[in-house]
Order: C-alpha cells, then sequence, then structure tokens
C-alpha cells in the first residue's frame, strides 16, 4: 500500500507548533505579569499598613516611643542594622544623635555618638544641603572627595546607608539614617519615596511635641506666676487690712466727737470710702486664697433655720429702705440640723441676696429653700463622711434667689462668673467689683454644687445652687440662745456658760458697759462680720479696741478664734437689749 503525502502539509504542521510556543510564552508572560502585580498589591498594602501604624503611634503616644516604633518598623522592612535620628547643632556645628534603634544582634552608637564635628563627614554633610537624600549604596565605591567621609563610615563598619531630611514647610527638623552592617544595599526609587513620606511623617510630629512641649512650660509658668501672685496677696491680708481698719476706725471715733459736728459729712465720706476699700480687699484676698488653694472646707453642725432667719432679719433693713419685700420661704422637708461649711453656705447667701437687693429697684427678693430627701447616699459622688456620720441620712438642699430687677442679657451671661467681670447694669453700680459671684462659684464647687442663673430681661434674675449633705442633729454641747437675728421685744436673752464664766471674773455689767463704750458703728461692723462668720476681719475689728476694753476684747478674741460666732451676737443682743419688768 502506497502513502502519498499532500504539498505544504509539513510547513502547516510546524507553523501550528510556532503558533502554541507563542501562545504559551504569552500565557506564561501573563502570568508573571499577574503575579507580580500581586506582589505590587501585596507590597503595597504593606506598606499602607506600615504608615498607618506609624502615623496612629505618631498621633497616639508621646515622641520618644513613637520615634524609636517608627524606626523599628522601618529598620524591620528595609533589613537595617540600625536607624537613626541625627539632628545638627548650628551653634556648635556638630551633630548628636536624638533617637536609635538597633537590630537585636547589633551595638549601639546612641552613647558615642554626640557632638560630632562636621568635619567628620563633611561630603555628606555638603549633599545634604540640598534637603534631598544621600544615598551611599556602596561604601567601598565612594567617589575620592568623600574619602573623610568613606574612613569615618569604615571605622563604623557600615556597608550601605542612606540619610533622608525630615522636612516640615521647608525647613530641615533632622535626619533619619538608615544603616546596613552586613550587605550592600542598593535603594530602589520606591524605597526611596517612601523614606522621604516616613520623614515628613517624624518631622511633623516633632514640631508638634515641641510645640506642646513650649506650651507646658509656658502653662507651668504663668501658673506658677499666679500662684506667686495669688500667695502674696493671701499672704498680704493682715498688711492690707490693718491700717484701713485703722482709718476707719479712727473716722468712727472722730465722727462721735460733738466739736467735730460740721465735719460730719467729710467724715461720713471717709468711712464709707473705708469700708468699701475693705469690702474690695476682702473680696480680691477671698480670691486670691482660693486661687493659690489656701480655701478649705470646713463641715460642722448647722443650724439651717437660724442661718435663715439671722439673714433675713440682717438684709431686712436694707430692702426696706428700697421700698422692697424680702422674704425667706423654706418647705416643711427642709431640716434644720446639717453637716456643711455654714460660714461657707452663709457667704454665698449673703452675696446673692445682696446683689439681688443691690440691682432691684422695685418688687420683691425671696430666697426659697427646697428639699429632696434620700434614705442613703445617691449614686452621684459625695464627700467621704467620718465613721460617726455614714448613717445619717442624705438630703439635697436646692437653694434659689429670685428677684425682679433688670434681668440679664443672654450675651453677658459668660461674664457673670470670672473675676471682675460685670453686666452692663453691674457696670453703673459704685460698689460693683465683679468678685462676689466668681467667689460665690467656688465656694459652691468646693461644697459640692455648682451656681447656675436663669434670667429674663425686664423681669428678673434666678440664681440657684444644689448642695448634697448629710441631715444632722443638734449639738450636745449647743450654746444656742434664740432662734432669731434680733431678741423679741420684751424678752432678755439668757446668757450662755462660756459668758457666765467671764461673769466670775469680771461682772456681765461691767462688760456691757464696756461694749456700750464702743462706737456704734464698729458695733454694727463687728455684729456684721460674726454674722457672716468672716472671722479675720472680726479679729482685727475686736484688735482695735483700747486697752481700756481689755476683758471685752479678750472674749470676742477668743470666741472669733474658735469660730463661736453666735456667741458674740448673743452677747450683744442680751448687753444691748433693755430689761423690762
Amino acid at each position: 500500500m502506497t502513502f502519498f503525502a499532500f504539498p505544504g502539509s509539513g510547513s502547516t504542521e510546524t507553523e501550528r507548533l510556532q503558533q502554541r510556543i507563542h501562545d504559551l510564552e504569552t500565557e506564561l508572560a501573563q502570568a508573571k505579569q499577574q503575579l507580580q502585580n500581586r506582589e505590587t498589591l501585596q507590597s503595597q498594602a504593606n506598606r499602607d499598613s506600615l504608615l498607618q501604624r506609624i502615623a496612629r503611634a505618631l498621633l497616639e503616644q508621646d515622641w520618644p516611643t513613637a520615634a524609636y516604633f517608627t524606626l523599628g518598623e522601618m529598620g524591620n522592612l528595609l533589613g537595617c542594622q540600625r536607624v537613626q535620628i541625627i539632628y545638627h547643632e548650628a551653634e556648635r556645628q556638630c551633630f548628636r544623635m536624638g533617637s536609635e534603634w538597633c537590630e537585636a544582634v547589633t551595638s549601639p552608637r546612641f552613647f558615642t555618638f554626640q557632638n560630632v564635628p562636621v568635619e567628620t563627614y563633611p561630603w555628606l554633610w555638603q549633599q545634604l544641603q540640598g534637603k534631598e537624600p544621600v544615598v551611599v549604596a556602596d561604601v567601598e565605591q565612594m567617589a575620592p572627595i568623600a574619602v573623610v567621609d568613606q574612613n569615618a563610615l569604615r571605622q563604623d563598619l557600615i556597608k550601605s546607608l542612606i540619610v533622608v531630611p525630615m522636612i516640615k514647610e521647608s525647613h530641615v527638623l533632622g535626619y533619619i539614617s538608615f544603616v546596613h552592617l552586613t550587605e550592600h544595599k542598593q535603594w530602589t526609587t520606591e524605597e526611596v519615596n517612601l523614606l522621604k513620606l516616613v520623614g515628613q511623617f517624624l518631622a511633623i510630629a516633632q514640631a508638634r511635641h515641641q510645640a506642646e512641649t513650649t506650651l507646658t512650660q509656658a502653662k507651668k509658668s504663668a501658673d506658677a506666676a499666679n500662684q506667686a501672685k495669688s500667695e502674696f496677696l493671701a499672704s498680704m491680708s493682715h498688711e492690707l487690712r490693718t491700717p484701713l481698719s485703722a482709718i476707719i476706725g479712727f473716722s468712727q471715733l472722730l465722727s462721735s466727737d460733738p466739736r467735730l459736728t460740721a465735719h460730719q459729712r467729710t467724715l461720713e465720706i471717709i468711712n464709707r470710702s473705708g469700708e468699701q476699700l475693705l469690702e474690695l480687699i476682702n473680696d480680691i484676698l477671698a480670691m486670691s486664697k482660693i486661687e493659690a488653694g489656701r480655701t478649705t472646707l470646713n463641715p460642722t453642725e448647722v443650724d439651717l433655720y437660724r442661718l435663715l432667719a439671722n439673714l433675713e432679719a440682717m438684709l431686712q433693713l436694707t430692702a426696706q429702705n428700697k421700698g422692697l419685700i424680702l422674704t425667706v420661704e423654706r418647705s416643711p422637708s427642709v431640716p434644720q440640723w446639717i453637716h456643711t461649711d455654714g460660714g461657707k453656705l452663709r457667704q454665698v447667701l449673703i452675696n446673692l441676696l445682696g446683689n439681688a437687693l443691690k440691682f432691684t429697684d422695685q418688687g420683691q427678693v425671696t430666697l426659697r429653700v427646697t428639699a429632696h430627701h434620700f434614705p442613703s447616699a445617691p449614686s452621684r459622688q459625695v464627700p467621704q463622711a467620718p465613721l460617726n456620720r455614714l448613717f445619717l441620712p442624705f438630703v439635697s438642699l436646692k437653694f434659689a434667689v429670685e428677684d425682679t430687677g433688670p434681668g440679664i442679657a443672654p450675651a453677658e451671661m459668660d461674664e457673670l462668673f470670672v473675676p471682675f467681670g460685670q453686666t452692663a447694669t453691674g457696670r453703673k453700680a459704685p460698689q460693683s467689683t465683679g468678685l462676689g459671684l466668681p467667689i460665690s462659684q467656688k465656694f459652691v464647687q468646693l461644697m459640692g454644687g455648682y451656681l447656675q442663673v436663669t434670667s429674663v430681661v425686664n423681669q428678673g434674675s434666678t440664681f440657684y445652687f444644689t448642695l448634697l449633705v448629710q441631715s444632722g442633729a443638734k449639738p450636745r454641747q449647743s450654746t444656742q440662745i434664740t432662734p432669731d437675728f434680733e431678741p423679741k421685744e420684751g424678752k432678755q436673752p439668757v446668757l450662755s456658760n462660756d459668758i457666765m464664766a467671764i461673769a466670775s471674773s469680771s461682772s456681765p455689767l461691767h462688760l456691757g458697759q464696756q461694749l456700750q463704750q464702743t462706737p456704734s458703728e464698729w458695733r454694727e461692723q463687728v455684729l456684721k462680720m460674726a454674722v457672716e462668720c468672716n472671722d479675720e476681719t472680726l479679729i482685727r475689728l475686736i484688735e482695735s479696741l483700747p486697752t481700756e476694753q481689755a476683758d471685752l476684747a479678750q472674749i470676742l478674741k477668743d470666741w472669733a478664734e474658735n469660730y463661736q460666732f453666735e456667741q458674740i451676737t448673743n452677747f450683744f443682743a442680751a448687753s444691748t437689749t433693755p430689761t423690762q419688768s
């Protein structure tokens, strides 16, 4: 059997084989490209994740920790043995190392690379003036002009390195050095660009750290200066008030001299101005003590009923002189005895009521006190109580002072509690210092509350605060005499045991006569300071008494120093009220 081959059949088979080879080569190239693309994408994803970790560390951590973390991440990524942040000291023309990361088996250079003269690396320093990375792929292949740098790098056993500037807004803040000790490194364009980006990250973080450090130091300096000022003013209370108290005292004595009747008006101006200045000094010193941290809480058992009655009686005359109605309302659930700082509570209420009476021209001023009782301590934090008070019930007391005055514009609300800040109405008042409300706010905060205000222009204002206190019990050795500020007509208050003790050495009649011999203005001031629990001013007034009234001065000073202010008010009431048969 004979087979015949058709013409061209061999060439056709060859062409098919060639096409098949070409197709395989194309598929292989495509596979290689796809693999390369996947590797590129994976590499890019890894670098993006690295940059995110670095950025997060630079934002959330302190500068030394974040810088070391960044150097370590970049060193592991690029296979470096050392990564360092180096600074140039312009004044001393030297390099110093600020931070360094080293591979586990590599010895550090941090302590030996400090104050290194620029002349050690003249070529590198010249190249860095262009603010671009300087690449040394092989130290042994450096140009002859860089022989000084080459010898210095050889001594450190460096095979390859790249130095990248840390640039922020065209300013070079430092340099990052990536060092290879075991092999030569050919740095790719992609790697160089990544390092430049990391350099910018570090520059921004370092600038922020420097700004925060500068701001912190400035704040500390300002706080120290303010503390020194407050300490100075707080410690100057005696030096400032003693001569002023003497001026007020002598003006009061002169005003009682019948030979100076023609000068009464002048003496009244001197006395009134001195009292206003003393009030301003007291406010400034109180604020200074608060700022200096020298104001503390002194909780005791307080008769709230008596405190409110005393305030109403003390301020009633002021209200009547202006044609205003002053009322104090307390709900039946308000306890009589509470455990709190009575002096500060009294001062806050005096400030609020005094402001309301000062700025209200018609209508009324009302102090409302309401209570909400708790069987035990509520969830919010309260000052730690002594063991003997742990089981006493808690009560939330709300104090609100309402007036029908001019009101306060919403735009002026922020100025109310700023020291020396005043509203338009306050600036018109000649005796307004702008310190009463800030002091009251500090006192209320010290007692665990917060002073707030609501107001409607041309209708009135309400200042209110809430205190969480413990209900108290009447002290076992109570020296209370009467529940009112003023004795009832026709009733002689009974002297306490303290006064009777004095009677054994000095008769009550003798002490009462000494009190009657004091100027009426002095007695009013002493009584006012006792009601306000202002022990410092009270002691200054008592010390101004002449030696002929030493017995009176001694007992009054003893009471003031032991915070027995109601003993003083009771004694004044007992000595100035005529006995009726």
